[in-house]
């Protein structure tokens, strides 16, 4: 299913928009594998307004929307505005994965 997603709405900035538009709009008893889905097709697509909107979500998302969300903004953000983010989001979390993605592990 991932794949699919991924190759039909990847490269257009139109279907992006409408993907992050329904992730919005999912509410939290939609299940974490439709969110993680659709985190996953941002790879690389998303625009810094969009991730800073992104980084709204990560108090209402389960722990694999966070690590993708923190995925995504590392690889999309400046480091001095990912590094706050991160910090902030650290000592809040206890998850052992977390470090990882500072160091790019995931």
């Amino acid at each position: 299913t991932q794949d699919i997603v991924h190759s039909l709405f990847s490269s257009s900035t139109e279907f992006t928009t409408i993907l992050f538009d329904k992730f919005k709009s999912l509410s939290r008893n939609s299940g974490a594998y439709i969110g993680r889905v659709l985190l996953e097709t941002f790879e690389k697509t998303l625009d810094r307004h969009q991730l800073i909107e992104l980084r709204d979500y990560l108090p209402r998302a389960d722990i694999w929307e966070k690590r993708q969300i923190l995925k995504l903004l590392k690889n999309g953000l400046y480091v001095g505005e990912f590094n706050p983010i991160f910090k902030n989001f650290r000592i809040n979390e206890r998850d052992e994965l977390i470090d990882c993605i500072k160091k790019d592990y995931l």
